[in-house]
C-alpha cells in the first residue's frame, strides 16, 4: 500500500492523528533544546512503567515520558526516555535508541473504538508490518499497538484506542 492509499485508508477507518514520538537519552536536554524554539509549550516530564501485566508484546519497561505541544496545540509531541536500570534490556526503547540513536521514533493515530483497531492492525498485518510493542495503559483502559513497516527504518506507527465506554 502507498503513503497515499494508507493516509486514505486511516481518514476513511475514522482515525485521527495524535503525535509525534521522539526518542533521547536525555529528556531534559531534549525538552531544554526545544525551547529554542518558537510557538512550543511546556513539557512536563513523569514516569511510567509497563510490566508484563501491561504488554502483550514486548518486554517491561520504565520510561521518562514528556508531552507537549507546537502553537498553541496544533502539534503534539511525546518525548521518550526509557529508564534503563529499570526495564528489561530488551526493551523496545532502549534497543531502537542502541540500533538507531535519538530522533524521531513514530507517529501516533487515536481510532475511533476497538472493532475499528483491531480492522486497522489486521489490513497493516496484512500488507507486512510487524507487531513490535503492544500493551494497555490501565490507568484510563486504552490499548495501544506499535506496527513496523519493517523498512529498515527506525520509524514505527502507533494506533491507540480509548477504553471501552460503559
Amino acid at each position: 500500500m502507498l503513503s497515499t492509499e494508507i493516509k486514505a485508508y486511516l481518514e476513511e477507518c475514522g482515525a485521527k492523528f495524535d503525535h509525534v514520538g521522539i526518542l533521547s537519552e536525555d529528556i531534559n536536554v531534549t525538552i531544554e533544546s526545544f525551547k529554542h524554539y518558537p510557538f512550543v509549550g511546556e513539557f512536563v516530564p513523569r514516569e511510567g512503567y509497563w510490566g508484563k501485566e501491561k504488554l502483550l508484546v514486548g518486554e517491561p519497561y520504565a520510561i521518562i515520558i514528556a508531552n507537549g505541544y507546537i502553537s498553541d496545540k496544533d502539534m503534539k509531541f511525546e518525548i521518550l526516555q526509557p529508564i534503563r536500570e529499570k526495564s528489561h534490556p530488551g526493551n523496545i526503547y532502549s534497543v531502537l535508541l542502541d540500533q538507531y540513536g535519538q530522533g524521531l521514533s513514530h507517529f501516533a493515530y487515536d481510532l475511533p473504538d476497538v472493532d475499528t483497531f483491531h480492522k486497522v492492525v489486521q489490513a497493516f498485518w496484512d500488507i507486512g508490518y510487524k507487531t513490535i510493542l503492544q500493551g494497555v495503559v490501565s490507568d484510563v483502559g486504552s490499548t495501544f499497538i506499535y506496527l513496523d513497516p519493517d523498512n529498515g527504518s527506525n520509524v514505527f506507527l502507533e494506533f491507540k484506542v480509548p477504553p471501552p465506554k460503559n
